[in-house]
């Protein structure tokens, strides 16, 4: 996990966090309306994609350090995402709690 939080800064000035994914957009429009799940979302990107399509969208990763640029994209130019710490492996949410699962 401390490997995350040296590149954080790194990885989040290398990729645009609204940058285009056609493949993500044409399966994201699938679920519009929905809750999605961004497991391992990073810097923010693939919350913050499906999140502008409509999708209600709650992003996962386990680097605070990667969540603390995603939550200051997100002040910027709020989409309604929630970011939350967590493993993968050991996620607690409630069984159906989303409708589909993006995984950045």
């Amino acid at each position: 996990m401390a490997a995350y939080h040296e590149v954080a800064e790194a990885y989040s000035r290398a990729l645009d966090p609204d940058g285009d994914d056609p493949v993500l957009t044409e399966l994201v429009g699938r679920v519009a309306g929905e809750h999605v799940l961004a497991l391992a979302c990073g810097q923010g990107r693939d919350a913050r994609l499906p999140a502008g399509l409509g999708t209600k969208v709650t992003g996962v990763d386990v680097s605070e350090e990667m969540l603390r640029f995603a939550r200051g994209l997100e002040s910027d130019d709020p989409r309604g995402i929630e970011f939350v710490q967590g493993d993968a492996q050991h996620l607690s949410f409630a069984d159906a709690s989303f409708g589909g699962v993006v995984k950045g």
